[in-house]
């Protein structure tokens, strides 16, 4: 009964990211900010000075290597990442990454301990080494200030964050049209879609002042 459950909602994800996902092309986005792009998914490095950071880090070593050739940073050059949440699509590409400092909710951490479950009996896989983050903890790297700000709904423990209050990270919270309209993210695979209503609400006003929205899969929001 469970796998006829499975293949559903896989088969569902499929033809959902097929016709709606449209995550941007690799590139600079400006001075300090660039864009990769790991098949369905994008994941974002924020490179000032002799800091590398990363926003989630793709869905696969390979992908995410050859990602990061595209604009000439290697692996062992990341300092940090930040992880919006756990699923499998932001920390495939986790283990390249031997230098960096690894942070997350402390809400997320139950899914990474395997302390509790993705969905039914499926499991995220397990991160070693990282630091937990309270919600609007602010983490200072040179000059960069990054703010995290808990958005539970898709995971118990999904994050956004804000960096230097100009850039917003938002991961599978939220989902963009075409057209840039703000939508919650897919209610099959959010743990608790109401809550992920919830937390696109009471983000809004970071949302509008803000001067990206860099979303996993939809791309990204200017500020007009």
């Amino acid at each position: 009964m469970y796998s006829y459950i499975v293949l559903g909602i896989a088969i569902i994800i499929l033809i959902y990211i097929a016709v709606h996902f449209h995550p941007v092309k690799t590139q600079r986005i400006d001075d300090n900010l660039y864009v990769v792009q790991c098949m369905f998914v994008n994941f974002y490095v924020y490179k000032i000075n002799d800091n590398i950071i990363l926003f989630d880090c793709g869905m696969n070593k390979l992908l995410v290597k050859n990602g990061l050739k595209k604009i000439n940073i290697s692996p062992d050059e990341i300092t940090d990442i930040f992880l919006t949440h756990s699923d499998y699509d932001h920390t495939g590409g986790i283990d390249l990454f031997k230098n960096a400092k690894v942070y997350i909710s402390e809400k997320e951490e139950p899914l990474i301990t395997n302390k509790k479950a993705r969905r039914m009996f499926m499991y995220n896989n397990q991160i070693n080494n990282y630091k937990t983050l309270k919600n609007e903890e602010t983490i200072i790297i040179g000059n960069t200030n990054i703010k995290i700000i808990e958005t539970p709904g898709h995971t118990d423990g999904s994050a956004s964050y804000l960096i230097n209050g100009n850039y917003l990270v938002t991961g599978d919270l939220l989902y963009l049209t075409r057209n840039k309209n703000i939508k919650p993210f897919i209610f099959v695979i959010n743990m608790s879609h109401s809550q992920d209503k919830e937390s696109i609400k009471k983000l809004h006003n970071v949302i509008e002042n803000a001067e990206y929205v860099l979303t996993g899969h939809s791309g990204i929001k200017r500020k007009k």
